[in-house]
């Protein structure tokens, strides 16, 4: 079976994310995205729903860039970016230590740092693809979880290909594959597999789940939304309950 999802927030983020899930054995690529902070705690409570329902999955993140347009350089201090984009209320929101993304990731065991950067993301996903170009999907979920954590948590720039290149080397990707990871062909190929992701499977928003059961029907279940654990485990034990 497979998962993924998508959730849309008030400001373009320097990084969304998408998952895919997969219950079968052999599973295919599928759509994932860049992180956005509700992907991070959609993440958490797919990985809560999971445990609940008994349904064990097989993750698999690909590229969904929830701001294309981002620039090389990113857009400087995040609250900055917000303003200018969506105005004083985007950023006033962003900043309430109560608000409902702030309570739902304190639930799961994120507090998330707000003193950030708008970041662009295309080479962190361009090492996510590495990896799994070398066959390394469970070290891809990984390196993923590094970067949620880099970027959320402590406020690091992932877009930086030093500490890129130092972040992944743990994974066994050596300096001369992020080299060419990171480089404009490769990073022109993302950009691509985005659109491709977009046009094929209609996502326009994160966190968005597609979830395929195990007799290998192509035709997915599919929601959006920062759904709660609960929510989550039903479609997993219905989408393992109609493959059996």
């Amino acid at each position: 079976m497979t998962c993924e999802f998508l959730f849309p927030f008030f400001y373009n983020p320097p990084l969304v994310l998408q998952i895919v899930v997969d219950l079968r054995e052999q599973h295919p690529s599928d759509l994932s995205s860049f992180f956005l902070q509700f992907c991070f705690v959609g993440l958490r409570h797919l990985e809560v729903a999971s445990q609940s329902s008994g349904v064990p999955i097989n993750l698999e993140w690909m590229p969904f860039l929830l701001n294309p347009n981002m620039p090389d350089e990113g857009g400087g201090n995040i609250v900055d970016y917000l303003v200018q984009k969506y105005g004083p209320s985007a950023a006033a929101s962003f900043n309430d230590p109560n608000s409902r993304l702030k309570q739902m990731g304190r639930a799961v065991g994120i507090v998330f740092n707000n003193d950030r950067q708008a970041l662009n993301t295309k080479r962190a996903h361009a090492l996510v693809e590495q990896l799994k170009v070398k066959g390394e999907n469970e070290k891809a979920n990984a390196f993923m979880e590094d970067l949620y954590q880099s970027y959320f948590v402590d406020a690091q720039n992932i877009n930086d290909p030093v500490w890129l290149t130092q972040a992944v080397s743990k994974y066994g990707v050596d300096e001369q594959e992020c080299a060419f990871a990171m480089g404009d062909q490769n990073l022109a190929a993302i950009a691509k597999l985005d659109r491709d992701t977009k046009s094929q499977y209609g996502v326009s928003g994160v966190p968005f789940y597609m979830i395929y059961p195990n007799h290998g029907s192509d035709k997915p279940v599919a929601f959006s939304g920062a759904y709660p654990p609960e929510v989550i485990a039903k479609q997993l034990e219905e989408a393992s309950a109609s493959s059996s």
